[in-house]
């Protein structure tokens, strides 16, 4: 038996940018837009409900605080669709 001291059944942090929000699901970490990126129309049609970059100088940042560090083990999930 293995035991672990994390909850695997729910990510540390997940943004889904719903209108826009740039808050995670437990409202405690805040992402912030630098350099105004655009939103967009979503996949399921929800006005900003996605974010827009220009691919040089626009980009989401935010606190690190309670996340992996170092060598500790982690996974990064994104979805991205390139411009055409």
């Amino acid at each position: 038996t293995i035991t672990l001291g994390v909850d695997l059944t729910a990510p540390v942090r997940l943004y889904n940018f719903s209108g826009g929000s740039l808050t995670d699901q437990n409202s405690l970490n805040a992402l912030t837009a630098n350099g105004a990126p655009s939103t967009a129309i979503g996949k399921d049609g929800e006005a900003n409900g996605v974010y827009a970059f220009n691919g040089t100088s626009q980009y989401l940042s935010g606190s690190a605080v309670g996340l992996p560090s170092g060598s500790s083990a982690r996974t990064l999930c994104s979805w991205v669709k390139p411009a055409k």
